[in-house]
């Protein structure tokens, strides 16, 4: 045996002790640490397991709710459409009644209108008809013919004839 065999077999003995040495003082700490780190990935795996069971029961209640979103939104716009429906009724008719109402009205002001021309224009021709008259008393009236109306009606007077009020 040489030197580089007792050498090889000394290298290989120190590496068994400097192995057990490791193994025995360093051995439980990395034996803890490696089943700490073990326990949590295992810890870390269930809560990711479990995050997962409750995303796919969420994800199912998702679509379980956007299923009914279809139908909900159907008949959101059926009951649109009803109530506008109905409001347009309601004010169609507001509108039909509102507009009557003001034919109605339009018509008694033009009958008001209406009266009121005719009695002016009546109280203009009674005016000039007056006028016109006492125009031509004027004309036709002579002292002599004065005294002839006079005579009469105090005569008629006297007869009783005309009855004085």
């Amino acid at each position: 045996m040489g030197f580089t065999d007792l050498h090889a077999i000394a290298n290989i003995v120190n590496f068994v002790i400097f192995v057990v040495i490791v193994a025995k003082f360093a051995g439980p700490p990395i034996a803890k640490n490696m089943n700490e780190r073990r326990q949590a990935v295992l810890d870390a795996i269930r809560e990711a397991t479990e995050a997962s069971n409750q995303a796919t029961v969420a994800l199912g209640e998702t679509k379980t709710r956007l299923s009914g979103v279809d139908a909900e939104l159907a008949n959101l716009l059926t009951e649109s459409k009803r109530m506008g429906a109905i409001q347009a009724a309601v004010i169609d008719e507001a509108g039909k009644a509102e507009a009557e109402r003001i034919r109605v009205s339009a018509k008694a002001e033009i009958e008001r209108e209406r009266q009121a021309a005719v009695q002016e224009i009546r109280s203009l021709l009674m005016r000039q008809a007056f006028e016109r008259a006492a125009l031509e008393l004027q004309q036709s009236m002579t002292p002599e013919r004065q005294r002839e109306l006079v005579n009469g009606l105090i005569q008629k007077v006297g007869d009783g004839s005309l009855a004085l009020k």
